[in-house]
């Protein structure tokens, strides 16, 4: 429908790039509760831009409650982030939903967890052709 277009064109708007490989769409507009289906799609745009091979967007779906979405190409395994951050899924989907917090702390705890996991990565797979930074 064209509402959630445009709420997915303005999550999309704000997205940020990390490690030249994961993009990561944060809602800033909080007046509005998303649907937990806008920002898995969003998530998925994510993985469509080239180079991103992990995508997550993070947005308010509730009164007091806030969604992750996360969807990766293959390379980077997102259960794993999610599950540090109390959610699940599976290696390319996975998400978590939150009571109780704000978008802007399970941003934060998400970029911990992430950084965390990339360092995981990198040591494990220090011999791949992946460029890492």
């Amino acid at each position: 429908n064209h509402q959630e277009k445009i709420v997915r064109y303005e999550l999309l708007q704000d997205l940020e790039i990390l490690h030249k490989m994961v993009a990561i769409a944060v809602q800033k507009n909080k007046d509005m509760i998303l649907d937990r289906a806008t920002i898995a799609k969003v998530s998925d745009e994510l993985i469509s831009i080239e180079g991103v091979e992990l995508g997550i967007t993070v947005g308010l779906i509730g009164e007091n409650e806030v969604g992750v979405s996360a969807r990766s190409l293959g390379m980077l395994n997102c259960q794993m982030i999610m599950e540090k951050m109390g959610g699940g899924g599976h290696f390319t989907g996975a998400a978590l939903q939150r009571k109780e917090s704000s978008v802007k702390e399970l941003e934060d705890e998400l970029l911990d967890c992430l950084d965390e996991y990339l360092k995981e990565e990198k040591r494990t797979y220090e011999s791949n052709s992946i460029e890492w930074c």
